[in-house]
């Protein structure tokens, strides 16, 4: 790896933060306006007394009323996921437990508007270190100038500034990200064991918010197999599986089966390959099929195999619609998802003015050595938005690994024609 690294050699407790440390004045302005750009949108677009946190915020509110880490109910024949303190929720692995856990003390504010403010500021920070991450990864491997474009983008563009006020674990997901990619490309920087430490618990960290990740990481070990590395890539397997042993062991009594991470890929099969639309939850016959399902522990399970028996059915019966979906796959999660996209408008318009100069960036950069943990991270992303199916804020957990590259693709063409513009001053003084 043969751009500038980070010098982690006299890594200590002392400058642990030390990538906060001679922060340049102008980084410090743009965190400062994108800080408030983000606070700003908050105080305009948000509805500050809301009480809904999806998915993670009922699952937080059943493990505060000690019910445990749950989840579905029915309410006659429709199952129901809304907290409900008369009901007993069946337990659940539906949720990754990161952003749970990440909201359990704030649902212990009783205030809702003051519980979102804190939540915003909090995810705000978030957000601002994740920037900050960013800029010094793109500042090693990049150029200083590509790291300030980066900077920008990341401060300002649209589904960033959402992200922040978005109760998903869109901006932790961004921070460790930016913190992995850092510590991917300190390789013979940082000690061998202290490296696989940091490496191990980042993976781990990521995985509690996306289970998707174990695909991230299994792409990274493939490499480092291939490379010869398997003292490393075997190490950090054996960290992985003991970090994340207390979610299988609790989720595998909870449920009665064996879990090894979360009982949602069925439906994220399903959404992604079923005869309605790409992202439809319950097309014709599916409620009657929920319906019938066993209504005990092991309910989410059931219901996984069940949308997983559909979902391959489908692509048995029309495999040629599931190949004639993966470019408009690719459509939705490169430029614009309908699903759950509240401005498609200004989605479209920044996905291809960002999509241009990230095309231009990543063939004038490209160096499989200097940026392959990019590169693998951009085709997992792809990959599974194929397989399943893209949300809108998958888009946005993606482009932490665009956004340097956009950036580089930008400086690129502001060199050319400065190029060219000096080059015209010069024949116009000679005659």
């Amino acid at each position: 790896f043969d751009c500038e690294q980070i010098d982690f050699s006299h890594y200590s407790f002392n400058n642990t933060l030390a990538v906060f440390r001679n922060i340049p004045k102008h980084v410090v302005l743009i965190l400062l306006l994108a800080g408030c750009a983000r606070l700003l949108f908050a105080l305009a677009f948000v509805d500050l007394g809301s009480r809904l946190y999806w998915e993670y915020g009922e699952i937080a509110r059943n493990i505060l009323s000690g019910r445990g880490y749950s989840l579905w109910y029915f309410v006659g024949d429709e199952p129901q996921f809304l907290y409900n303190p008369a009901v007993t929720p069946f337990p659940s692995a539906y949720m990754s437990p990161g952003y749970v856990a990440f909201l359990l003390p704030f649902m212990l504010i009783g205030q809702d508007m003051v519980r979102n403010i804190a939540l915003i500021f909090a995810q705000t920070i978030l957000s601002l270190l994740s920037m900050l991450l960013l800029y010094r990864f793109t500042a090693k491997c990049f150029s200083e100038r590509a790291a300030t474009i980066t900077l920008v983008l990341a401060g300002f563009l649209p589904d960033f500034i959402y992200a922040t006020v978005s109760f998903t674990p869109t901006v932790l997901f961004h921070c460790c990200v930016a913190a992995l990619m850092i510590v991917l490309s300190a390789e013979g920087v940082i000690p061998v064991r202290r490296r696989i430490v940091l490496l191990s618990f980042l993976l781990v960290a990521l995985c509690y918010l996306r289970f998707e990740m174990l695909l991230f990481a299994g792409f990274v070990l493939l490499v480092w197999a291939t490379e010869g590395r398997w003292k490393d890539a075997v190490a950090v397997i054996a960290m992985v599986i003991v970090l994340l042993s207390p979610w299988v062991i609790r989720s595998s009594l909870a449920l009665g089966e064996f879990v090894p991470t979360g009982t949602g890929f069925g439906l994220n099969l399903f959404r992604g390959n079923n005869p309605d639309e790409i992202g439809s939850w319950r097309p014709d016959g599916i409620p009657q099929k929920i319906a019938a399902l066993p209504r005990d522990r092991s309910f989410e399970l059931s219901l996984s195999r069940m949308y997983v028996t559909e979902a391959i059915s489908y692509i048995r019966q029309q495999p040629g619609r599931v190949l004639r979906d993966f470019p408009v796959k690719l459509y939705q999660l490169w430029i614009y998802s309908p699903v759950g996209n509240r401005a498609p408008l200004v989605s479209q318009v920044t996905s291809w003015l960002l999509l241009i100069p990230f095309v231009v960036g990543l063939f004038s950069t490209l160096s499989w050595q200097k940026y392959k943990y990019l590169y693998l991270f951009l085709l997992f992303s792809t990959f599974i938005g194929l397989i399943f199916f893209s949300l809108a804020r998958h888009q946005t957990m993606m482009r932490i690994a665009v956004l340097p590259f956009a950036a580089a693709g930008v400086e690129a063409v502001w060199l050319r024609v400065r190029k060219k513009g000096d080059r015209c001053w010069v024949l116009g003084a000679k005659k």
